[in-house]
């Protein structure tokens, strides 16, 4: 299992696309500790206090920016893995279609060159209109 730090090497290795995990499923780390980690000059959460310094103030907001830059950083990368995964699967059915759109013209090609079998010739037997031009006949006769 790789250490905190470690994992934090492989912030800028695509771990969606590889499909590299640095982190077991139940030792990933939190967003806060990512953070507390990465930065070392900004004081974590328990060691700052809320004493109305400015310079407090104004490490506070670097570290809510320095978060935010992660957050979108990951959510970046995994909008990245979902685009590309929808593109292969486009160009997965493409191929599909343009290899089914070959099939279907030459078949197409095929009964053009070869010319359909003629109509079958018509049956003796009555049909319903001339069977009921027979029954009117009789009637009138």
């Amino acid at each position: 299992m790789l250490s905190l730090q470690e994992a934090l090497d492989f912030v800028d290795q695509d771990v969606m696309t590889s499909g590299f995990m640095p982190w077991g499923p139940d030792t990933c780390p939190t967003l806060d500790q990512l953070m507390a980690s990465s930065s070392s000059p900004s004081p974590s959460p328990s060691s700052t206090t809320c004493s109305g310094e400015n310079p407090a103030a104004d490490d506070e907001e670097e570290r809510r920016r320095q978060r935010r830059k992660v957050s979108n950083r990951l959510s970046a990368r995994r909008s990245r893995a979902r685009k590309q995964q929808r593109l292969d699967e486009l160009v997965t059915a493409g191929e599909r279609l343009r290899g089914e759109n070959r099939a279907l013209a030459s078949r197409l090609h095929a009964q053009m060159i070869t010319p359909p079998p003629p109509p079958p010739p018509p049956t003796t037997t009555t049909t319903r209109s001339a069977a009921a031009a027979a029954v009117l006949a009789s009637l009138m006769a």
